[in-house]
């Protein structure tokens, strides 16, 4: 179930579950219990400079296969919406020359206009994610160092964003939080305990 807060003795800000499921054992939580250990979690993201540089060049590598996955679809749909643009070149001519009807005409240059339609919208989209893959991924990274000192000095909301962007789910058992991270801050994560941050 979900946690719920209540203000007990007009100050103190208290967690407990909301029984969706029936009455819980669940003991309840100090609000400052919980922050802090949001907090630790929130800085168990955070890299140093070698693994940041390790990160970024990582990244870059990876870029670069994603970069030639891309162009060589960009460079399929280019070829196959010129097809396309030649065939409606020419079917139009027998049309011109009488050599098929204008209903034939109409059903292929409907079916193929429709065709390109497809490869440019296919287009579009390898063009968006080739410039936009390694600059979100930076900016995922760069968020992973900012992020235990953006917890601790931005307004509630905005800590609910940046949680929401590093955790998918966390469980309270007794007081302790266990995290789900999201991708790629779980890798960050494991990497560190699994103590294989520079493996290669």
């Amino acid at each position: 179930c979900s946690l719920v807060g209540e203000i007990k003795k007009g100050r103190y800000v208290y967690y407990h579950c909301t029984n969706g499921r029936g009455q819980c054992e669940q003991s309840w939580v100090r609000e400052e219990v919980l922050d802090g250990q949001i907090a630790r979690l929130v800085r168990s993201v955070e890299m140093t400079e070698q693994e940041f540089t390790t990160l970024q060049r990582a990244l870059r590598m990876s870029h670069q296969d994603e970069q030639a996955y891309h162009d060589g679809q960009l460079a399929a749909l280019n070829a196959h919406y010129a097809a396309l643009q030649r065939r409606l070149d020419q079917v139009y001519l027998d049309k011109l020359d009488g050599k098929i009807t204008e209903e034939f005409w109409r059903e292929k240059h409907e079916a193929w206009r429709q065709e390109q339609q497809t490869a440019l919208r296919q287009i579009e989209y390898h063009q968006h994610a080739n410039g936009a893959y390694f600059t979100e991924g930076v900016k995922l990274i760069e968020l992973a160092q900012q992020a235990h000192v953006l917890y601790l000095t931005k307004p509630p909301e905005e800590r609910r964003t940046l949680l929401r962007l590093l955790l998918s789910n966390c469980a309270l058992v007794d007081v302790t939080l266990t995290p789900t991270y999201n991708k790629p801050f779980c890798w960050i994560v494991e990497a560190r305990q699994n103590g294989n941050w520079l493996a290669d």
